[in-house]
């Protein structure tokens, strides 16, 4: 294995994981229905992107958003939590007081937190968030997802494990090195760290799996799903190195090295007539004019059936069910069976998007600036022996060569090399 291989390529993956978000420096537009637990006090509902400044993340920066259908919850720069629900936090309070905080996540009416140490807290799940007795703790976490009513961790080790609330968690798809988790209501997935070298990188292998016991039925993890989860290797998407997944509703999505868009599980509006193939892993929208035909895609968001997908030359293209203008697309909340570009319109225009917190009835798209940008696309084949360079295909629009390498791609190099 080449180590300057391999260290730029976990590099980017976990980016990707923790991610992008943790580079970026910007603010917040919201879509759709937001009020009482979707940063404002007050129900609104917001048919084109718009600037919210809940009055909590006054003077606090923002890293990341996280959302769902319950509340919502906000990582500052300052490596506090600021959550968001319909009780007394509607409004917005610190809930991690005596925390450093590495990751957030929030499910059906829980929040779930990593601290530096790698110990998980919960607010919700029965439990109440204490600095000084962590829910878990020697879980060595560096990443949390959730959905409905479980949590699912990645450690420092790359192993994956799982629990409902109320239980220990157990770890799952045993003996591999995990990147990314992405959860959805009742299954998630999880990037695999490839056994099988090639010319430029290891191929990825995709792990789904339902939540606790059940087994999903509708395609999403596949045409052979089982209790204890089930891989997708490279051959199910074609030959393709898979780089990120993304889970939403009965619906399975993952991006690979060349920036191509595959979709899987349940058949809807979300894809329209393009996935042809519930149960198979499909390439989306590359059809004669089809969004993707020319586009590089980097990263993809889903929530029940809304898809939202940045690519690498920096647009953003919505899709899928739009109900309470979800989407921002200002178009009287119809579902679009082919994805459209969300460029204008409220205080969108001129913006670069680097995050989004996408539910069923609303997003939270966080703003970047150039740095956090140029790293994250960058970095994805920087320095791969005999590989392309991913930026210059990105064909990307701005002068950044005062920008440099951001000092987040040395520390995720560094530490995920060793």
């Amino acid at each position: 294995m080449n180590t300057r291989r391999l260290c730029a390529y976990v590099a980017a993956s976990i980016v990707l994981l923790a991610g992008v978000a943790s580079l970026a420096r910007g603010s917040i537009l919201a879509t759709g229905l937001n009020g009482n637990n979707k940063l404002l006090s007050a129900t609104v509902s917001f048919s084109v992107p718009t600037t919210v400044s809940p009055t909590a993340l006054t003077a606090l920066g923002v890293k990341k958003v996280v959302t769902s259908s319950s509340h919502s919850a906000v990582l500052t720069e300052q490596n506090s939590v600021v959550e968001f629900d319909s009780g007394t936090d509607e409004n917005g309070a610190v809930i991690s007081t005596g925390l450093i905080v590495l990751d957030v996540a929030v499910g059906d009416g829980f929040t779930a937190i990593v601290d530096a140490d790698g110990d998980l807290h919960l607010k919700g799940c029965s439990e109440s968030i204490n600095s000084a007795t962590p829910f878990s703790s020697g879980l060595n976490a560096v990443s949390v997802c959730a959905g409905d009513n479980y949590i699912v961790i990645i450690d420092k080790d790359g192993s994956l494990k799982e629990a409902t609330c109320g239980s220990a968690f157990a770890e799952v798809g045993t003996g591999h090195f995990y990147l990314q988790a992405a959860c959805a209501s009742d299954h998630f997935l999880a990037l695999q760290k490839g056994e099988t070298e090639n010319t430029n990188e290891d191929d990825n292998v995709v792990f789904c799996k339902g939540t606790a016991s059940t087994v999903p039925s509708n395609g999403e993890c596949g045409d052979s799903p089982s209790v204890g989860g089930v891989t997708l290797t490279s051959t199910d998407f074609g030959g393709s190195n898979i780089l990120m997944v993304a889970a939403g509703g009965s619906h399975s999505f993952a991006v690979d090295t060349q920036g191509n868009l595959f979709g899987w599980g349940a058949a809807s509006v979300i894809v329209g007539d393009d996935l042809a193939d519930v149960d198979t892993p499909t390439q989306l929208f590359v059809s004669s004019g089809g969004a993707f035909e020319k586009e590089i895609v980097a990263r993809v968001f889903v929530a029940s059936d809304a898809l939202m997908v940045l690519t690498g030359s920096g647009r953003l293209y919505v899709c899928g069910d739009n109900t309470n203008d979800v989407l921002g697309l200002d178009n009287g909340g119809s579902a679009v069976s082919s994805p459209e570009e969300l460029y204008e319109g409220g205080d969108i225009t001129n913006v670069r998007i680097s995050h989004i917190a996408l539910s069923s009835d609303h997003a939270l798209l966080l703003t970047e600036d150039t740095c956090s940008w140029f790293t994250q696309y960058r970095q994805l084949d920087y320095d791969l022996d005999n590989g392309p360079d991913y930026f210059n295909r990105t064909q990307g629009r701005r002068d950044l060569s005062a920008c440099g390498m951001c000092a987040g791609y040395g520390q995720s190099c560094s530490y995920h090399a060793n």
